[in-house]
């Protein structure tokens, strides 16, 4: 039951998520081919995805028009000034028409634009005087031990500029990132450019910029452990306890792919300390089991944020793993007459399942976050293995508040 349960909470979340990955609309202009501008709202996606298409509406409620390049003659974000225009460039030995992104405008313009969408096939363009010129380089390669990197891309701009000495020496130091190529274009614009003259009218701010966030958050909190021992009695017993648990959460996302979904590691640790008592059939004897240890808890899964505004609800699931250490579990028989009896109760040291786990945070000036949220961890294994022996279970559920880095 509980499998089934766990699998449709998990299917609902993945459904949920995949729904929503798409919409990460930012305030935006389009501008037209007739050099109107229309302001709305602007899908921001990967920069792959923006150079090929721009999804556009005016407003929350209105539906998206697509736009492709050569519909438009350009559009631009307003949050972070993410600026792309129409414009014909030949990518990987074919000419096509493609969003690049507008990295310097000036009496130069430097272009960015990513092929694949994963960093191996980037293109920067300088254009001058209507001449577009591309630099590209080849993805390192790894021959035994050695990294071997392409720089003839170096070479290339060394050239491209060899008449402007002050850009040449700063052609020896330069990477093959955003940031690298526009201090190029500045350096060039610095010698080319009469005193006071605006050469520049739009540069990027946020050269580089990752699209891969990561937050950390850690929590303090409660736990409510029910140890189902079943394995070493005649009858099933259910032990519960009371303990702190302190844990803390990593959560990786790219909120230019998905701001809603989010993959997620936690590890949290606690302890069990809680006692079960139940007579023997005849009553004649008193059988007490005490679970003593700590437990470790990790898990990882997929969460799903709703960024409201200042509280934004979660919802979480995944696969957990709790492991017990500093085990002092005993099993103690008291009969009529004699003395007790006791003797170490062999607990699990492993235990596999899964976690549910609902929550809020709630968002402070500081892009920090106050965070509240409730968990339960369940074995997912039957409580008899294939060849029909018990074993012993392991749930919980914990309440915790936290703060997010």
């Amino acid at each position: 039951m509980k499998t089934k349960t766990f699998t449709t909470f998990a299917f609902f979340l993945l459904l949920l998520t995949t729904s929503m990955n798409a919409q990460n609309y930012q305030k935006g202009y389009i501008i037209t081919n007739e050099k109107d501008t229309i302001e709305g709202l602007i899908n921001l996606r990967t920069d792959n995805m923006n150079a090929r298409q721009c999804e556009f509406k005016t407003n929350e409620e209105a539906d998206k028009t697509i736009y492709y390049p050569g519909d438009i003659t350009g559009y631009r974000f307003m949050p972070n000034g993410k600026y792309y225009i129409s414009h014909d460039a030949t990518i990987d030995g074919q000419t096509k028409t493609v969003f690049l992104e507008y990295l310097v405008h000036g009496t130069i313009d430097l272009y960015y634009y990513d092929s694949e969408g994963n960093g191996d096939n980037v293109y920067y363009f300088f254009e001058k005087g209507g001449q577009m010129n591309a630099f590209t380089k080849e993805p390192d390669k790894v021959e035994g031990v050695k990294v071997i990197k392409d720089n003839k891309y170096v070479g290339h701009v060394k050239y491209y500029f060899k008449d402007y000495p002050m850009v040449m020496g700063e052609v020896d130091k330069m990477t093959f990132t955003q940031a690298s190529f526009i201090d190029i274009a500045q350096t060039y614009h610095a010698e080319t450019c009469t005193p006071g003259q605006p050469c520049i009218i739009y540069e990027n701010q946020h050269p580089d910029e990752r699209s891969i966030k990561a937050e950390i958050s850690a929590f303090v909190g409660v736990q409510l452990a029910t140890y189902t021992a079943n394995a070493h009695v005649t009858e099933e017993m259910k032990i519960q306890g009371v303990q702190p648990v302190i844990g803390a959460k990593i959560s990786v996302f790219n909120p230019r792919w998905s701001k809603y979904l989010r993959a997620q590691v936690e590890v949290a640790l606690s302890r069990i300390d809680a006692t079960k008592s139940r007579k023997a059939a005849g009553g004649n004897a008193t059988h007490t089991i005490r679970i003593q240890h700590m437990t470790g808890n990790a898990k990882v899964g997929l969460e799903c944020t709703l960024p409201l505004s200042k509280i934004r609800p979660f919802i979480a699931a995944g696969l957990s793993h709790t492991f017990a250490f500093a085990d002092n579990s005993k099993f103690t028989s008291i009969y009529r007459e004699g003395k007790p009896l006791e003797e170490p109760y062999p607990t699990r040291n492993f235990y596999f399942g899964g976690y549910a786990t609902i929550g809020a945070d709630y968002l402070l000036k500081n892009n920090h976050a106050v965070t509240l949220q409730a968990s339960m961890y369940f074995n997912l294994e039957n409580s008899k293995t294939s060849n029909d022996t018990k074993i012993d279970r392991l749930n919980i559920i914990h309440i915790a508040a936290g703060y997010k880095f």
